[in-house]
C-alpha cells in the first residue's frame, strides 16, 4: 500500500472556509433574533396602541419578510458548509492508514 502525502494546504482552507461558514451563520442568526425582537415590540406597540394597524401591518409585513430572507439565506450557508465538511471528510478517509 502506498502512502500518500497529506495535503495539509488544502485542509487547511477547508478549516478556513468552515469558520468563515460559522460566522456567517452567527451573523445572520443574530439579526434573525434582532428582526424577531422588533416583531414583538411591533406588537406590543400595536396592543399599547403607540401605532396603528396600518403601521403595524406594514412593519409586521417588512419584518417577517425580513425573517425569511435571513431564514433562506441560513440555511444557503449550512448547506454550503455541509458540502465543504464532506469535502473535508472525504479527504481525511482518502489518507486513512
Amino acid at each position: 500500500m502506498v502512502i500518500q502525502k497529506i495535503n495539509t494546504n488544502e485542509i487547511e482552507n477547508i478549516l478556513k472556509s468552515i469558520d468563515e461558514k460559522a460566522i456567517q451563520i452567527r451573523v445572520l442568526q443574530e439579526s434573525l433574533e434582532r428582526v424577531n425582537e422588533n416583531l414583538k415590540l411591533n406588537e406590543k406597540d400595536f396592543k399599547l396602541g403607540k401605532i396603528s394597524m396600518e403601521i403595524y401591518r406594514d412593519i409586521k409585513a417588512n419584518l417577517e419578510k425580513e425573517t425569511k430572507t435571513l431564514e433562506i439565506e441560513i440555511e444557503k450557508i449550512e448547506k454550503e458548509a455541509k458540502a465543504i465538511l464532506a469535502k473535508l471528510c472525504e479527504i481525511m478517509n482518502e489518507n486513512k492508514i
